[in-house]
């Protein structure tokens, strides 16, 4: 185990590389859907663009056809947050959907890349809604033969 940190390099990838980008199944409008504070029989967690609370505004019954999948990233690009969803939602407007493309990943990998995505999109001004520099945008990861570490 003594070598083993010298075997591990950063690699640079663009989001696109890593992440399908999709826009969501469905944008719903907070004010034509009642929504609960506490998740009740077959309700989903509404994300919507705000920074806290993983987006979640609360729980709503929709359509099941509309939900977003469960292990993928929310992000709002208007006012450029990233959350990793670990059951399937719903989502207000102006969000896209990242599923990984390269077979299957842990929840803590994806909440690693939630927050380096987040950091690393820090920079964008609200309301800039050219999500071409977003999956453009370079990210650097730990990878061991050429393997991710996280």
């Amino acid at each position: 185990m003594k070598g083993f940190i010298f075997k591990i390099r950063w690699k640079q990838f663009e989001i696109r590389e890593l992440f399908n980008l999709t826009s969501s199944k469905k944008s719903i409008d907070a004010n034509k859907v009642k929504i609960f504070d506490q998740q009740v029989p077959n309700s989903y967690p509404y994300i919507v663009r705000k920074s806290g609370d993983n987006g979640t505004r609360g729980y709503i019954i929709e359509d099941q056809k509309f939900l977003n999948p469960a292990k993928s990233l929310s992000f709002a690009y208007v006012t450029y947050f990233v959350f990793y969803q670990k059951t399937k939602y719903y989502t207000g407007q102006n969000f896209k959907i990242l599923t990984w493309k390269k077979g299957i990943i842990s929840e803590k990998a994806l909440l690693f890349i939630a927050g380096c995505v987040q950091k690393s999109i820090s920079i964008f001004t609200w309301c800039d809604q050219n999500t071409t520099k977003f999956i453009r945008k370079i990210l650097s990861f730990p990878v061991w033969w050429r393997k991710f570490t996280f």
